[in-house]
C-alpha cells in the first residue's frame, strides 16, 4: 500500500508539471550585433546599435511589435509597431519578404534601433520583447520571445576637435537611408561590421544651399573641393593611401567597387581600438605618412573626389580597427560647433537653403553629434 502512495504522488507530480509547464516553440535567435553606448544629438542622449534576428523555426514567422525594456527599472523605453517597425528591418542577403517584417524558415534580419533616452533616466542595461505569429495564422494567436539583453558601454563618446574649417558644412547622413552607410554590412575574415554606423558626410554649401558655382559636373566648381581636412586629435598616422585616380567631373566617375570606396585615404590612430577614417581624399594632397605623428587641427589633407561617391565631401567616421571595412562604427562628438538649421527634405539640398533654427539663430553646442543633415559651422 506504501508503494501504491508513493506511485499515484509520483504521478500527480509530473502531471502537475506537465499542466504547468509552457509548450516550448523553436522561434527566432536574437543577437546584438555590437554593445550599445550613449551619445548626445540634438541634446538627447541617443543609442545606435542592431538586432541580428534568425529563424531557426519550421515555420514562417511575422514580427508584429518590438518593445525595449530599462534593464534598470523594467520600464518600457521603445515600442515600434506598423509601419515604424517594418521600416527598420532589413533583410540578410538577396532573399526579399513576402512582406517586410516576415522571416521564412531559416532567414534572417538586421532591425536597425535608434534609441532616445529622455531627461533624468538611468539607463546601462537593455532587454528586449519580440512579439511575433505563425503564418499561415491558425487562430490569430500572437506569441513572445525576450531575448539579446546587452549593457551599454559605460564610456563616454570619443570627443573630436573641427575635421574642416569654417562652413556652412551640411552634416550628411540618416539612420532611415536605405542604402546610407548605417545600413552597409561588410564581412571581412567571417565576421560582419558595420563600419559607418556613425559615419558623417561633410559637403559645403554657400548661403543659398547650393554645394557648386556653375556647372556641377566640374568638380573644381563644389565649394568645398580642395580645402583643407584637419586632423581632429593628436595620433599616429597608420595608414596613408594616395594613388587613387580622380575623374574631373561627375559624369565620367566609374564605379567603384566596394573594396576601393575610400579612394585615397588616411587613418589616424588616437587611442587603443580607436581609429579615424578621413576618405575621398584629393590625390597628391596627403602631407602625412604611415608612422608619422600628428597634432590636433594639424592639416593632413584636402577634401576631394575619389573612391566611391558621388560628389566631392569629406566622409569621417571612427571604428575600433585599422580597416576600413572589417571593423565596427563607433560614436564621436565634437568639442564644439555652431548649429545653424537642417534639411528636414534631403531632396531640397542643393535647391534651397536649409530650414533656419527658430529666429534664425545659431547655436552653439557642445560635446554633441551634429543631428541628421544638419547644417554647421566649425571655427
Amino acid at each position: 500500500m506504501h508503494h501504491i502512495k508513493l506511485y499515484l504522488t509520483a504521478v500527480i507530480l509530473i502531471w502537475g508539471c506537465r499542466t504547468n509547464a509552457q509548450e516550448y516553440h523553436t522561434t527566432f535567435d536574437i543577437r546584438v550585433l555590437h554593445p550599445p553606448q550613449l551619445v548626445t544629438i540634438d541634446g538627447k542622449q541617443s543609442a545606435y546599435y542592431e538586432l541580428f534576428i534568425t529563424n531557426f523555426a519550421a515555420d514562417t514567422l511575422a514580427i508584429n511589435k518590438l518593445a525595449v525594456f530599462n534593464g534598470l527599472d523594467s520600464t518600457e523605453v521603445l515600442s515600434l509597431t506598423g509601419k515604424e517597425l517594418l521600416n527598420q528591418i532589413t533583410p540578410v542577403g538577396q532573399l526579399t519578404f513576402e512582406r517586410k517584417g516576415v522571416l521564412y524558415p531559416g532567414l534572417s534580419a538586421i532591425l536597425y534601433l535608434e534609441l532616445s533616452i529622455s531627461g533624468g533616466q538611468t539607463i546601462s542595461h537593455l532587454s528586449h520583447l519580440l512579439e511575433y505569429s505563425f503564418l499561415p495564422t491558425e487562430s490569430g494567436q500572437v506569441r513572445t520571445v525576450s531575448g539579446a539583453s546587452v549593457n551599454l558601454l559605460s564610456q563616454s563618446p570619443t570627443v573630436f576637435g573641427p575635421p574642416l574649417k569654417g562652413g556652412p558644412w551640411v552634416a550628411l547622413y540618416e539612420p532611415s537611408w536605405e542604402r546610407g552607410h548605417r545600413k552597409v554590412i561588410y564581412t571581412v575574415d567571417g565576421q560582419a561590421c558595420i563600419p559607418g554606423r556613425f559615419a558623417i558626410d561633410f559637403m559645403l554649401l554657400d548661403e543659398q544651399g547650393k554645394y557648386a558655382k556653375g556647372n556641377n559636373d566640374q568638380i573644381t566648381n563644389w565649394y568645398g573641393y580642395g580645402l583643407d581636412v584637419l586632423a581632429v586629435s593628436d595620433g599616429v598616422v597608420i595608414i596613408s593611401k594616395d594613388d587613387f585616380p580622380e575623374s574631373p567631373t561627375l559624369s565620367d566617375h566609374p564605379k567603384i567597387p566596394a573594396e576601393k570606396a575610400t579612394g585615397n585615404y588616411v587613418c589616424l590612430k588616437i587611442d587603443s581600438g580607436k581609429y579615424v577614417f578621413y576618405e575621398h581624399l584629393k590625390p597628391g594632397s596627403l602631407r602625412v605618412k604611415a608612422g608619422q605623428r600628428v597634432e590636433k587641427g594639424e592639416v593632413i589633407a584636402s577634401l576631394g573626389f575619389t573612391g566611391q561617391t558621388t560628389g566631392p565631401h569629406l566622409h569621417l567616421h571612427l571604428a575600433d580597427r585599422p580597416s576600413p571595412l572589417g571593423a565596427e562604427g563607433l560614436p564621436f562628438v565634437f568639442e564644439q560647433f555652431g548649429s545653424l538649421g537642417t534639411y528636414t527634405d534631403f531632396g531640397l539640398l542643393g535647391k534651397t537653403p536649409w530650414t533656419p533654427n527658430k529666429g534664425n539663430r545659431q547655436f552653439l553646442l557642445l560635446d554633441e553629434r551634429p543631428g541628421p543633415n544638419t547644417v554647421v559651422k566649425f571655427d
